[in-house]
This record gives structure tokens, sequence and C-alpha cells, in this order.
């Protein structure tokens, strides 16, 4: 699975709420935004919500390198305007008891 895949579906989810990875994995079957923002043609099948946990364990165990990479992204979205919030902090420890633990 292609981890750009997984962080623009993390994206998706922190900016609009959801907070459930099962609720994310419909959402982006269902939206074809969605779809055209994570770069999935509409044959592509959403990865799965276990998709996510299994890649936290194998692929990026101990690593915490997903989840810099999403606070990047993250902050790169504050810089921009996208996402708003009080402090880059605040978005950030929102992030880190978001849905990567």
């Amino acid at each position: 699975m292609d981890p750009v895949i997984l962080i623009k579906m993390l994206l998706i989810g922190y900016l609009y709420g959801i907070k459930s990875e099962r609720r994310l994995e419909v959402e982006v079957s269902l939206n074809l935004a969605y779809h055209w923002f994570c770069g999935m043609d509409l044959m592509y099948r959403v990865p799965d919500h276990s998709t996510f946990s299994q890649n936290r364990k194998r692929r990026f165990k101990d690593a915490g390198i997903f989840r810099e990479i999403f606070n990047e992204v993250i902050l790169k979205c504050i810089e921009l305007g996208i996402v708003f919030g009080d402090s880059r902090y605040g978005a950030i420890e929102t992030v880190n008891r978001s849905t990567i633990k």
C-alpha cells in the first residue's frame, strides 16, 4: 500500500473530523472528491481500515516516522491557511490524540 494514500486519507479524516478508520474507509469509498484527492481512480479499491493498523504495527513500528510525516503535513496546511486553530502546537496535540496512535 502506498503510504502517500494513507497520509492523504488520514488528512481527510483530520480535516473533516472523521475519527474512526472504519468510517474513513467508508467515506473515502463513497466520496469521489476524496478518491480524486487520494489519487485513486474509480476502479482502485479504497484501503481497508485494518491497513492503517497493520502498517503501524509492521512497516512503521517504533519508528514514529508516520506520525512525523503526518504532523509535517498538518503544519504545512496551517502555514498555508488550510487548517485553522489557536496555535500550531494545539493542532499537533490534536493530531497526537487522533487516529494515528
